[in-house]
Order: structure tokens, then C-alpha cells, then sequence
């Protein structure tokens, strides 16, 4: 009996109500791109799959948001940072959402700072909105407690973009940093070289967030008003 591709493997595993759910988070995508699987089962078919197969996988052109969840999930597994940053690479122009774009988190980064750093710097300059995306998104989670440089952050920051997925990013890392290293993120935050999206959405960000202090809420509260 022919083995099942992990495509078929994904389509059995397909949740209508689940699928409605995920055409409501993830508007950008057409509604019969998405099967309607769990992410929890994704991540079960991807670990049971054989590396051949996987890699094989990988090499074709994806119709469903569950096939790039899948083949995101797994370029973040791999650990040689060369063959991470190599698939990256090739994966990044597949993205067209933002659910695919978070779920992309190669755990080898955060210990690979100087050889990832020409990456993020060129994703940054792209004219994808999800790679540049998902450059900002890898500073934010490996770089803002270890491998802080300003300059770059401020790069990632203060680009202006009129694209919602990464004025988004740019206001979730400013209150990330705002969060972990007050003060760098008080002077991003203050200097009036953000977008004006992006400065009012980073206050609420920070403001409804867990992690940061009521002293510094009460401060941000005055920050209303964009000059």
C-alpha cells in the first residue's frame, strides 16, 4: 500500500469549526487555502515523518497554510545554523501570513547571533512584508536580553511601512523592550522617529501588558498625543 503524503496525512486530520476559527484570525489568506487543522496535530505529523520525506517536502511549492505551518515547524528544529538560515531563505518568499510567519522561531539563533546578525540586516531591507516581519520578530526574541545593539533595533523600528503585519511587529517589540531593557525602550520610544502607527500601538501594547511595571504604565499614560 503507497504511503501517504504528508499533505493527505494533514487533510485527514481537517476540523470544519477549527477552520472557521482560523478564517477569522487570518484574513489575509483565501478561505480554501486552509484545512483546518490543529496545531498540536501538525506538530505530530511533522515529528513522525522520516527526514527524507521531510526534505523532500520541503522542496515543493505549498497550496495550504497547514503544509507551510508544517515546513515552518520544522526548518526551526534544524541545528546546523547553515542549513537553517539557508532553508529560511528559501521559505520566507512562501509566506503570506502572519500565522506562518510566528510560528517560524528557529531555536538555534539566540546562540548564533554573529552569524544570523548579515541576515536580519538584509531581511530587514526586504520588500516582503513577512520577512521583514520576521526579521524584527528574531530580534525581539533573541537579541533584546543577549546580543542588544541599538543600531540595528532602531533600524528595525524606525522603518516606515505602511504594511499592518509589520507595524504590528515593530510596536509588540518595542513593548517587549520597554518590558526587559526600560530604558533603550524609552528612548525608542520618546525620540519622535516613529511612525505614528506604530508609537500609539506600542503604547497600548505596553500598557496592556503583564511584564511591565504599574510606574511605567502610569508614565506611558502620558505619552498619548504623537508630535
Amino acid at each position: 500500500m503507497k504511503e501517504k503524503t504528508l499533505t493527505e496525512k494533514l487533510l485527514e486530520k481537517s476540523d470544519k469549526t477549527y477552520k472557521n476559527f482560523l478564517k477569522k484570525i487570518i484574513p489575509e489568506i483565501n478561505e480554501n487555502a486552509i484545512i483546518g487543522v490543529r496545531m498540536n496535530e501538525i506538530r505530530k505529523i511533522e515529528k513522525n515523518s522520516a527526514e527524507t520525506e521531510l526534505s523532500e517536502f520541503k522542496k515543493i511549492k505549498h497550496e495550504y497554510l497547514e503544509e507551510k505551518l508544517l515546513h515552518a515547524i520544522n526548518i526551526s528544529k534544524t541545528k546546523n545554523i547553515i542549513q537553517t538560515t539557508n532553508e529560511i531563505e528559501i521559505f520566507l518568499p512562501q509566506i503570506d501570513n502572519w500565522y506562518v510567519c510566528d510560528t517560524l522561531r528557529p531555536k538555534n539563533f539566540k546562540k548564533n547571533y554573529d552569524k544570523i546578525k548579515p541576515y536580519i540586516e538584509k531581511w530587514l531591507e526586504s520588500n516582503h512584508e513577512y520577512t521583514v516581519r520576521f526579521a524584527i520578530e528574531m530580534l525581539m526574541k533573541n537579541c533584546i536580553e543577549n546580543n542588544y545593539e541599538k543600531e540595528i533595533f532602531e533600524k528595525a523600528l524606525y522603518k516606515k511601512s505602511d504594511k499592518y503585519y509589520i507595524q504590528m511587529m515593530q510596536a509588540w517589540c518595542i513593548a517587549e523592550l520597554l518590558a526587559k531593557n526600560e530604558n533603550e525602550g524609552l528612548s525608542i520610544l520618546t525620540n519622535k522617529k516613529l511612525s505614528k502607527p506604530v508609537y500609539k500601538k506600542a503604547i497600548q501594547k505596553a500598557r496592556e501588558s503583564r511584564k511591565i511595571n504599574l510606574k511605567l504604565k502610569e508614565y506611558l499614560k502620558t505619552l498619548k498625543s504623537f508630535t
